[in-house]
């Protein structure tokens, strides 16, 4: 029952599934003492949780994720609405201490001082809340660790909304949108409707490209507060990716009648101004974007083919220089640049920013071509064709070394062919790659039961209690269609 109900997990056809899960237990035979499910140490689980790794099938890929459309107007939360006290002196005071120096700018002290509180009060909800916080403010490399706090302050606290807002964005930055999705849904369960959750939700779901329920939700926060210029700009975003343009600049045009110094709105104001031939008015949404937020490389960029439109070579340089300086990977505007410069009769440099834009195709190319090699791997492990299918993920990882899919299904394949060491290791890449992949964890238990690591019980520990807080994939995803400009 337990491989069944897993097994409905996989991204493969139905078909493939039953045939898949019936040769898988036939070749594999797991022994009985890793049949015997798991401890109950987690009493009131509803789901039975996978008792070997041939209940774990292959990924292909999960949802692509763009560049947050803008900042979340609310700062981070650092308190939940049902705040408890510290139980011990000695906890609360080093609690407080942290607070100081995270005000100071001090933060590797003020995680220090957490930690020092935890350790005397391993139950203290807000200190593990405000851990996670200081550590995913530190970026990717401790999105782990952070994530880590935040299910931790869901364990103790399961209404914790403001715990299931920051681990939401934990799971976006790490591309599991699915779960960044649901986390949210929580929220809005248990602390009720708000404004601000429909409208994460909204943007979420915008970058989910998942755009009529996007509509939906910034509806229902619009119908709460009809003055949220976040909603407003939010729908905006979803109304222009359906293409419907009119609607969205009403919509951006409500943002700034709202919040004038709103960047974000001015640009994308500035866009559907430049589409509608509204040339003069998309130059001073443009230029006001730019001068509310200076590092907005995609209104440079916008800037710069307006100004080259307008026959005005010198300034359109400028904004293309300026684009590329705050972020290199920008094909288009690297490619504009390259003409402009072609045509002043710069050729040298022309050719450099030509062979900038092959550079960064390549890149995106090598990327694509890991999401297929992990596809055929994934086809290949269908046929068990182990050896070969383990080939064509290291390839992948070699030419994508950040694609979780294939760090995950390497160590499936590892793990079949009886290296559990390297399965270990592979699983692990997985989930340092992306924080919230619960197959992973499951695998990295799994994996390091088999080969006797006495860590195997606590992972496994925690594999479950992920599973509980994180909803599964269930469908493969497709690699992304890019946002229309």
């Amino acid at each position: 029952m337990c491989l069944l109900t897993l097994y409905h997990h996989l991204a493969v056809p139905q078909i493939l599934r039953s045939l898949c899960l019936l040769l898988g237990l036939w070749i594999l035979c797991p022994p009985a003492w890793l049949c015997q499910g798991f401890a109950s140490a987690w009493p009131g689980f509803g789901e039975p949780f996978p008792d070997s790794l041939a209940a774990l099938g292959p990924r292909r890929l999960a949802t692509d994720i763009q560049e947050p459309l803008r900042t979340i107007r609310r700062p981070v939360p650092e308190t939940s609405p049902n705040k408890a006290p510290a139980k011990s002196q000695a906890a609360a005071e080093k609690y407080q201490l942290a607070k100081v120096l995270e005000g100071e700018g001090k933060n590797v002290e003020a995680i220090e001082a957490l930690r020092a509180a935890i350790q005397l009060q391993p139950d203290f909800t807000e200190a593990h809340f405000s851990l996670g916080v200081l550590l995913a403010r530190r970026g990717g490399e401790q999105y782990g660790v952070a994530l880590d706090e935040f299910i931790e302050v869901l364990r103790l606290d399961p209404k914790h909304a403001d715990a299931r807002i920051n681990l939401s964005n934990l799971f976006e930055q790490a591309g599991n949108l699915e779960a960044a999705l649901a986390q949210i849904h929580e929220a809005l369960r248990v602390s009720g409707a708000t404004v601000e959750l429909y409208t994460l939700l909204g943007e979420k779901q915008v970058r989910a490209r998942r755009y009529s329920e996007a509509i939906r939700s910034f509806h229902n926060a619009l119908k709460l507060d009809a003055r949220s210029s976040a909603a407003h700009y939010g729908l905006g975003m979803a109304l222009r990716s359906l293409g419907r343009l009119s609607e969205a600049r009403s919509e951006f045009e409500a943002t700034l009648d709202l919040d004038a110094g709103d960047p974000y709105a001015h640009y994308q104001l500035g866009r559907l101004l430049v589409q509608d031939e509204e040339v003069q008015q998309a130059l001073s949404h443009l230029r006001e974007s730019i001068r509310l937020k200076p590092t907005l490389s995609e209104a440079w960029a916008e800037l710069g083919g307006l100004h080259r439109r307008l026959n005005k070579p010198e300034e359109a340089e400028q904004a293309f220089r300026k684009a590329l300086e705050l972020s290199p990977d920008q094909e288009k505007a690297c490619y504009a640049l390259a003409q402009l410069l072609q045509t002043e009769g710069k050729n040298a440099e022309a050719k450099e920013f030509f062979e900038r834009v092959e550079q960064i195709k390549e890149k995106r190319h090598a990327s694509n071509q890991a999401s297929s090699l992990n596809s055929r791997g994934v086809d290949l492990m269908n046929q068990e064709r182990l050896d070969e299918a383990l080939v064509l993920f290291r390839d992948a990882l070699s030419r994508d070394p950040l694609h979780a899919e294939a760090a995950y299904n390497q160590g499936l394949v590892l793990a079949r062919l009886g290296k559990a060491t390297e399965a270990v290791e592979s699983f692990r890449m997985a989930v340092r790659l992306r924080p919230g992949f619960v197959l992973a964890e499951s695998g990295l238990g799994l994996a390091l039961k088999i080969a006797g690591d006495p860590s195997a019980e606590k992972q496994l520990q925690r594999a479950r209690l992920m599973e509980e807080l994180i909803p599964k994939e269930t469908t493969i995803q497709t690699p992304a269609q890019k946002e229309p400009d």
